[in-house]
């Protein structure tokens, strides 16, 4: 309790955890223990570090991320369950790096990876489906203008005019 920096209802938490003998409590408290943690954490990045700029960072990222989205769907179309867990993977920790120094936290995204079930792709191949259009959303709202090709002719045209 003496420390300079502590997260929101830390004391809370703390005893919840170490003195309750209910696990769905403890896990609750050790859950919030967790995000109010990062949440203190990001606190102080963005008060001691220098922000960058968040749609000058992200200009074209969402192009390069889109590849991973499609492992997913494909690994997912086709049972390859390993394929669309590292996928997910990598968009998750794509994302969490390139919004470091934004002050725009990962955490305004769906959850992706926590909803992969090796049994049950389609769900997942749903999962990654929401958090997509939802990072599409998040991008738009902070003026990210993403590029969207409805198929190869589309993006071949594109290429031909902006070289």
């Amino acid at each position: 309790m003496e420390m300079a920096l502590l997260p929101d209802d830390f004391e809370v938490n703390y005893d919840v955890i170490f003195e309750s003998n209910n696990i769905d409590d403890v896990k609750k408290s050790i859950y919030n223990l967790i995000l109010n943690t990062e949440e203190l954490i990001s606190g102080v990045e963005r008060d001691v570090s220098e922000r960058f700029d968040f749609k000058n960072q992200l200009i074209g990222f969402y192009e390069e991320l889109i590849n991973n989205y499609n492992k997913i769907y494909h690994a997912c179309e086709i049972g390859d369950h390993v394929t669309a867990l590292f996928a997910a993977a990598e968009i998750e920790q794509e994302i969490e790096d390139i919004f470091s120094g934004t002050g725009v936290s990962p955490n305004e995204l769906p959850i992706l990876v926590d909803k992969f079930d090796k049994d049950d792709l389609n769900n997942f191949n749903m999962a990654a489906e929401l958090h997509q259009k939802s990072f599409e959303v998040l991008l738009k709202h902070k003026g990210v203008e993403i590029r969207i090709f409805k198929d190869f002719d589309e993006l071949d045209r594109y290429i031909k005019t902006h070289k």
